[in-house]
């Protein structure tokens, strides 16, 4: 079943009407993507299914029953990478969601595991397993190890964030450290780069990828303004989270296209943020100041991060991708998301330095085709995972369990041909 988007294609001749009406939010590009169902609504918690109770699949790393969810989170394993200790985290649920793989989650630039403990919280509660991990704090001047396979695996990139390799590298010890098979990555912003890396050198350790605001998506970047829109982000309204109008007539054009519009009530902040939200900046506060120097590396590095070319290695090395962003985010716009992903296609002729909006939204359909396997845009900023985790986390869940079902029909299609 291919996923209903809220209306589809270029061709339709009201669709800027609706989309100015609407925000542009809510799945507006989910045009390649396969689902076994399709979204669900907003504000609406995925199922979980209640099936008998496995076995942690790395028993050996972690001695521990199923217990709450604050003893499993207050437990670190203290894994050596090298040249640091990896602090990580592995959380249990107490009904495990049949068939799911674990969610390796990736936090953004700045933050602590602890600091999104809200988002691995909601996660655990779909019934995944959820792991992380803290990482030893470096500058962009520190060598990297890499095996011959890696090296070439990145010589044909732009260069990747220094950083940004290390942690994917922390990332892939900590997974073997645990004896785990598998895991679906949900990595925000700097967090879906050393993602994407990871994901490019052990596709059988991590298959599947969702990236929300995913770092490297702005042409030319620089230092500056990545710095501004994270002040902006922080301080300015995000008009798409308030309610949004839609009119009785484009209600019933979306319906005449097979589309349909979810109710666009007010999205205030998630009251399970705003109650821990002083224990999560005062442990941001104790993290990021002894590291100044490592952030101010790591932003270098992120501005100068080109995302692009690393989503066309990851379609060779069949690493599915879902792309998320919200459209008031201003650290990583999703204009320059599209712009991005657009120039990634090049079937379709194009002159001058701007894409005429109807050939840029075929190219990004065509992206969905043939490179990532769905782009979807929502409401709010760029730190929208972290402030409503009880519909952004579960969401995002959502994604990464329509790709796992894309690789399994998959495997079962090359299996049986």
């Amino acid at each position: 079943m291919r996923m209903k988007a809220c209306i589809e294609g270029p061709e339709n001749p009201r669709r800027r009407e609706f989309l100015k009406q609407a925000g542009v939010v809510t799945a507006v590009i989910a045009l390649g993507l396969s689902a076994e169902e399709p979204l669900p609504p907003a504000g609406k918690q995925v199922k979980i299914e209640k099936s008998r109770q496995k076995e942690s699949m790395n028993e050996n790393a972690f001695e521990h029953k199923r217990d709450d969810f604050e003893r499993q989170f207050s437990k670190r394993a203290k894994i050596d990478v090298g040249d640091g200790i990896a602090r990580a985290v592995d959380i249990v649920p107490e009904h495990p969601k049949e068939g799911a793989a674990p969610i390796w989650f990736n936090p953004p630039f700045g933050f602590s595991v602890t600091g999104f403990k809200p988002v691995i919280k909601v996660l655990s509660q779909t019934g995944r397993q959820v792991l992380s991990t803290d990482h030893p704090q470096r500058s962009n001047s520190e060598a990297l190890e890499l095996s011959n396979e890696q090296q070439s695996l990145l010589k044909d990139l732009p260069a990747m964030p220094p950083i940004q390799v290390h942690k994917a590298l922390d990332d892939i010890k900590v997974m073997e450290h645990m004896r785990a098979s598998g895991a679906t990555i949900i990595g925000h912003s700097a967090g879906s780069a050393s993602g994407a890396i990871a994901a490019l050198f052990r596709p059988d350790l991590f298959p599947e990828i969702v990236m929300f605001a995913p770092a490297g998506m702005v042409a030319n970047d620089t230092a500056g303004r990545l710095v501004k829109g994270m002040k902006d982000d922080f301080l300015k309204a995000k008009p798409t989270l308030d309610k949004i109008p839609v009119s009785d007539e484009v209600r019933a054009y979306a319906e005449t296209v097979g589309g349909y519009i979810p109710p666009y009530e007010a999205i205030p902040k998630s009251e399970a943020v705003q109650k821990d939200g002083v224990q999560v900046w005062w442990e941001q506060l104790k993290y990021a100041f002894p590291n100044l120097k490592s952030a101010k590396d790591e932003v270098f590095g992120l501005a100068a991060m080109q995302m692009g070319p690393l989503l066309l290695k990851l379609r060779e090395r069949r690493v599915g991708v879902v792309i998320m962003s919200g459209v008031d985010d201003t650290v990583y716009p999703h204009t320059d998301i599209m712009n991005t992903i657009a120039s990634l296609d090049t079937s379709i002729e194009t002159r001058g330095p701007e894409l005429d909006p109807v050939k840029r939204e075929q190219r990004i359909q065509n992206f969905v085709k043939t490179i990532a396997n769905g782009v979807v845009f929502v409401r709010g900023g760029h730190g929208q995972l972290g402030e409503n985790p009880e519909l952004y986390a579960t969401y995002a869940e959502h994604m990464a369990s329509n790709l796992e079902a894309i690789k399994k029909r998959k495997t079962t299609t090359d299996t049986s041909g």
